[in-house]
């Protein structure tokens, strides 16, 4: 549901410049809080207060740590899908599919709760 008016807040056309793009940075840190919100990630109190631990990481052991958790074939697949944006949002709004997309995520779970046939 969040995501919904997330989307909505995005949506609203805004006729002046100058609060379209007020409206682009308050969206950066909103947008952030809710894909934190929405992850397994933990709070950020719980990264505050092991901070100390942390910087005790020697530099290879955080350079081993980077590379075992990138997964490689996703970010050729991010690149993939980036390129393939690039193309074809010269002639499509990707706006009405990733709106399309967002829509069908909230409604989904709703979905097997209604059925056409007699019960």
């Amino acid at each position: 549901m969040l995501n919904l008016v997330f989307l909505a807040f995005l949506l609203v056309p805004i006729p002046r410049e100058k609060l379209h793009r007020i409206r682009h940075w308050i969206a950066i840190p909103l947008g952030f809080a809710l894909f934190w919100h929405d992850t397994w990630l933990p709070g950020p109190e719980t990264l505050l207060s092991q901070g100390s631990q942390i910087a005790g990481f020697s530099a290879s052991y955080i350079w081993d740590l980077i590379v075992r958790f990138i997964n490689w074939s996703m970010v050729g697949a991010f690149f993939v899908l980036l390129v393939l944006w690039l193309f074809i949002s010269q002639w499509l709004r990707v706006t009405v599919f990733v709106s399309a997309m967002v829509v069908w995520l909230a409604v989904s779970p709703l979905l097997p709760a209604f059925t056409l046939w007699p019960a």
